[in-house]
């Protein structure tokens, strides 16, 4: 492992979510939440934990993963039964794949990694800070969920980009 290139690993939970592996040297790569959608489209999307696991293997087999932060999830006052559970689903599922893989983790709270990669973008929705604050870090990163020149900036992939950048910082820099 002394001559593969250190990276961590940023996640943004949910069905929409992203996670971002940020290496020392060289460009972020990004994977949508991988999800199994049913025939026709009709019914609920569920968790492809298959491929979530082929692609973190692939990474820990090309990189010397120093942490995989996983965004905190819990339930809010006024969210939706299902929403809760299908949020702590995603965060249940990631804790269990990471930590059977034998991954350092850790995860931070969303206001914990906000103060310190958002603290200077002004404006009081999280979304738009998210999007703001990577856009300005890393503006060569293209923040769009799909190549559809239609598609605009994703939060969810502008998180997972700022999470894996708290997780470098705190690892003292990749």
């Amino acid at each position: 492992m002394m001559d593969t290139i250190p990276a961590v690993i940023g996640v943004d939970v949910g069905k929409d979510g992203f996670i971002c592996l940020m290496p020392e040297t060289g460009d972020p790569e990004f994977l949508a939440m991988p999800m199994i959608v049913p025939a026709g489209g009709k019914g609920k999307r569920r968790y492809d934990v298959a491929t979530l696991v082929r692609r973190l293997r692939d990474w820990n087999a090309r990189y010397f993963i120093r942490l995989v932060a996983v965004e905190k999830q819990q339930p809010y006052r006024g969210q939706g039964v299902s929403s809760t559970f299908s949020i702590g689903e995603g965060y249940g599922l990631m804790q269990g794949v990471v930590t059977a893989m034998g991954l350092p983790m850790e995860c931070p709270h969303p206001r914990t990694w906000q103060a310190v990669m958002t603290r200077d973008v002004p404006g009081s929705d999280p979304k738009a800070r998210s999007i703001e604050a990577a856009g300005r870090l890393f503006p060569r990163v293209d923040l769009r969920p799909s190549e559809h020149p239609l598609c605009k900036p994703s939060h969810n992939k502008a998180d997972a980009l700022l999470i894996a950048a708290w997780a470098a910082r705190k690892m003292g820099g990749v």
